[in-house]
This record gives C-alpha cells, sequence and structure tokens, in this order.
C-alpha cells in the first residue's frame, strides 16, 4: 500500500503515485509504502532511479541501522513496532533525492499511520530534514513510551518480590528481556544514524540543534535500556533465589517429618517382629513403655529441630 502526501501552500494533500511522480514540482512530497508490491517496487525504481536492490533492502527484518549518501540517501533506521501481540524492531528505509522522502517498510508502524492521519501543520513546509526529523522524533519518542511502560512493570514485579507475594515471573521478566534485547542493537544503532545525520552526512541539515537534542534523546533512551535490563537480571537471580528458597523449606519440612516419623517406625517395626522370647510381650506394663520410648523420641527430635529452627 503507498500513500503520498505533498505540500501546496502550507497545507498538506494526499496525492496518487502516478500523479506525484508525474508533476514537476518544487513541493516536497512524502512517499509512504507499506509492504509494497514488486510492481510498486519497479515503479519507484524506474520513476525515482533507486537501485532495486536498495529498495529490498528496506524490506529486510534483519538489517542494521545506518546512512549511506549517493546520487540519493538512503538512511534505514530500526522503529518498534508490534508484531504477533510481541514487541519487536523492524526495518525502515528512508531515501531522500530531490524533493522527495520515500519510507518503505514491510511491517506496520503505528508512528507513521499516525502521522499519515494527523500531521503536524508545517510537516511537509519546512522541507526534507525537517520531515526526517519529525519522522525519527517521532519513531524515538515511540521506545520512550514502551521503554516507560516495561519499567512501571519492572517496578510492579520488584513491589511484588519484595511483599514476597507468591506468584511466577518467569513469563512475563522473559518477554521484557526479550523486547529489552531487540532494543538494544536497534537504539545503538540508530544513535549512530541521528548522529550522522545531525552532521549532514546524508543532506544539509538546516535544523542542527534538534537533531542534536534528538541525539542526547536517543542516547539516553540506550542508558534506559541497560538500566532496565540490569533490573531485570536482578529480578530474575531473587526470583529463583526465592523459589530455591522455597523449595529448600518445602524439603526440610519432609526431612522434619520423615526424622519423627522415623524412629516410632523403627520402634514399632522391631515390636512387629514377633519372636517368640520377647519379655516385653509378657510384661504388664509393656506396651507403656513402648509408647512411652516412643514419646520421649519424638519429644527428643522436635527439641531439636527447634534449636535449629527448623520449626
Amino acid at each position: 500500500m503507498i500513500d503520498v502526501f505533498i505540500s501546496n501552500r502550507g497545507k498538506i494533500k494526499q496525492s496518487s503515485l502516478e500523479l506525484s511522480l508525474s508533476k514537476k514540482t518544487n513541493s516536497l512530497i512524502w512517499i509512504d509504502c507499506l509492504n509494497p508490491t514488486k510492481t510498486e517496487l519497479i515503479q519507484l525504481h524506474k520513476s525515482l532511479k533507486i537501485s532495486m536492490s536498495d529498495l529490498l533492502i528496506a524490506m529486510d527484518d534483519a538489517e542494521r541501522a545506518r546512512v549511506e549518501p549517493g546520487n540519493y540517501s538512503m538512511i534505514i533506521f530500526r522503529p518498534a513496532v508490534f508484531i504477533k501481540n510481541h514487541i519487536s524492531t523492524s526495518t525502515l528505509g528512508i531515501f531522500v533525492k530531490d524533493n522527495f522522502v520515500v519510507c518503505i517498510h514491510k511491517d506496520e508502524i503505528r508512528t507513521l499511520s499516525f502521522l499519515k492521519t494527523n500531521p503536524p501543520k508545517f510537516m511537509l513546509s519546512n522541507g526534507k530534514s525537517f520531515l526526517i526529523y519529525i519522522i525519527i522524533s517521532r519513531l524515538i519518542k515511540r521506545y520512550d513510551e514502551i521503554l516507560d511502560q516495561a519499567e512501571r512493570q519492572i517496578d510492579l514485579i520488584e513491589e511484588d518480590i519484595l511483599n514476597k507475594i507468591e506468584k511466577n515471573y518467569m513469563q512475563e521478566t522473559f518477554s521484557l528481556k526479550k523486547t529489552l534485547i531487540y532494543f538494544r542493537k536497534a537504539l545503538r544503532n540508530n544513535t549512530d544514524v541521528i548522529k550522522s545525520l545531525s552532521q549532514g552526512v546524508a543532506f544539509f541539515v538546516k535544523e542542527k540543534n534538534l537533531y542534536d537534542d534528538l541525539f542526547q534523546d536517543a542516547l539516553q533512551l540506550v542508558e534506559v535500556e541497560e538500566i532496565n535490563r540490569d533490573r531485570l537480571k536482578e529480578i530474575l537471580n531473587v526470583h529463583l533465589s526465592e523459589v530455591s528458597n522455597n523449595m529448600n523449606r518445602i524439603m526440610k519440612t519432609f526431612t522434619v517429618i520423615a526424622s519423627i516419623v522415623l524412629v516410632p517406625s523403627i520402634i514399632t517395626g522391631y515390636y512387629g517382629m514377633n519372636f517368640q522370647h520377647m519379655p516385653e510381650l509378657q510384661w504388664e506394663y509393656g506396651q507403656f513403655f513402648a509408647l512411652g520410648i516412643i514419646l520421649v523420641s519424638v519429644f527428643i527430635l522436635v527439641s531439636y529441630f527447634k534449636k535449629k529452627k527448623w520449626l
């Protein structure tokens, strides 16, 4: 699916791909391609003289974020996306040539969808560097929102663990950890992309201060991701330690019960052998004697375990 937006007298109007490519204008044209077909890619290749291999790179989920200048500038960025109800990262290719800014991505990027339905007033009227700044700043803001949400989840898990609320946190922590692992490499490479853009590697940048601020924001997100990842490691260690302690307590309880039952079992087993000559069997107080031994042994064992604080 291809959406085309053009700046017209300070306003943003939607157009068709054929009209925007055939029309000669100095106005900035933003083309957003969501999972384009082969025919659409060929059309872009022939009309804008963008290499087909570069267009296909933007569709590759495993591409590393980077900037490649030339006859046209190719910016590969790694945005956060939802794939099958899981947060991950995907590839966004931004191609800058003349008055065209072309975004190509295989997966839906909610940030771009929101920009298309609610574009800022001067998004296309201040030049391509400002348009790309708007796109990347919103993508960085999306990372910030997701990391804030992850931080709140981590706070809740920590609070539950400190309050010793019995719950299995393995699935939740591993899901968060998986998200942060995806973010780690993407954020670092995205930071390098923003730095390159602020230095004018891809195109002349009027808004250098804005890009410098955006670079600092991206660096801060890298630090936040590292902090949250370290907190998750500690939570996982504490949780596993608590599970191990609970298991030890259970095993200790079974040991106490088995030890208390063991001595009476030996005594009753001894008197259950029915030997022919057992003086206690003929003794008037033999039964009370055996019961007394059992009670004394149980009392001694209970006292011992209490002293060891096992009971």
